[in-house]
């Protein structure tokens, strides 16, 4: 591959992380038909399309972040010659995820959450505290633990076979542990997510890998198929078929990264992304958007939930999320210390 090709990947993983933080929130502007989310409110009006839609969303939104991000850190320490002294690169995440884990936290999501929810302190403790559920920051928690792991093992990861090995594992323990003991500071979901940004490092480092000469169309289409089969398998008993929805999930997972990368960093190289202002804007807020905008969906479920088809409800809950956080972000910004308190460097 090129250079100049190289490069543009490279400036496009911006426009995609962007989108797939657009993503999430049209994710949770949905969710709510799954049936899965908000449980104080009963779905009025069912919605089988949004319920699947939801579920495809969740194959790859996150996994794709998690790639483009494996893929950026892969450039930044090993051609920019970035993060090479371990506490230094820790402090730095720490201040770009967990300052923010906290104050959003405490101004936030704890608040709004025990009232919609009336948790007692034991599962604020647990559930905040303790980082095993809390709400959308689990993403805060779950990339700051990969991070470190990543660090600690990048040398390893150079070879590909125990870069296979280690995503295995990785994977493994994030499957059996998770169902066994609680998940502090989000421990094992990062290790579910840990393959996906080792695959983001590899894309980096193979600029010749054979996944870039593999047709769109394929991926897509097996994509597809992966997220048929789980639907079709989710709640058959047997064993095989328990084996098959595992495999297929885990399958609609790698090809959903492997599809959100590729499909939009197409559409990044043939849009002129960087001088849309509006776009622009919401790349600058996106960290911040993803952060304020779940418990702004909750009121406006509440407020239309039987009143309005689902169709209009989840593009209100889109809107209406989306600017509210996207103000909150704008105000958040003109101060030096809420900034900071936001994981920003300065003004953009």
């Amino acid at each position: 591959m090129d250079n100049y090709k190289n490069d543009k990947i490279l400036e496009n993983c911006y426009f995609v992380k962007t989108v797939l933080m657009l993503l999430v929130v049209l994710y949770h502007s949905i969710i709510f038909w799954g049936g899965a989310w908000l449980d104080t409110q009963a779905v009025v009006f069912k919605s089988n399309f949004l319920r699947i839609m939801a579920d495809w969303m969740n194959t790859f939104h996150i996994y794709g972040f998690t790639l483009v991000s494996g893929y950026i850190y892969q450039y930044l320490r090993y051609e920019k010659d970035r993060y090479q002294n371990f506490f230094p690169f820790i402090f730095n995440k720490g201040k770009r995820l967990l300052v923010p884990y906290i104050f959003v936290a405490i101004i936030w999501v704890i608040p709004i959450s025990s009232v919609l929810f009336s948790y007692s302190l034991n599962e604020i403790i647990f559930k905040y505290v303790l980082c095993t559920s809390p709400s959308q920051l689990w993403f805060l928690w779950m990339l700051f633990d990969v991070f470190i792991v990543a660090w600690l093992l990048s040398e390893w990861i150079k070879n590909d076979f125990i870069a296979i090995v280690i995503s295995c594992i990785s994977w493994l323990i994030g499957y059996v542990c998770g169902g066994i003991f609680p998940n502090v500071f989000c421990i094992w979901t990062a290790f579910n997510y840990l393959p996906f940004f080792v695959l983001g490092m590899k894309l980096r480092e193979k600029k010749d890998w054979f996944l870039y000469r593999v047709s769109l169309i394929l991926i897509v289409f097996v994509q597809f198929i992966m997220f048929g089969l789980y639907q079709m398998t989710v709640s058959k008993g047997t064993v095989i078929f328990k084996l098959i929805n595992l495999i297929s999930h885990y399958g609609a997972n790698i090809f959903g990264a492997l599809m959100s990368f590729f499909v939009l960093q197409w559409i990044g190289s043939k849009i002129d992304w960087k001088n849309n202002k509006l776009f622009t804007m919401f790349s600058k807020y996106s960290m911040t958007i993803y952060l304020f905008h779940q418990q702004i969906i909750y009121f406006t479920i509440m407020w239309l939930n039987g009143k309005v088809n689902p169709y209009i409800h989840s593009l209100v809950n889109f809107i209406v999320g989306l600017v509210l956080s996207s103000l909150i972000s704008m105000l958040l910004m003109k101060f030096k210390v809420t900034r900071v308190l936001i994981g920003e460097k300065k003004h953009l």
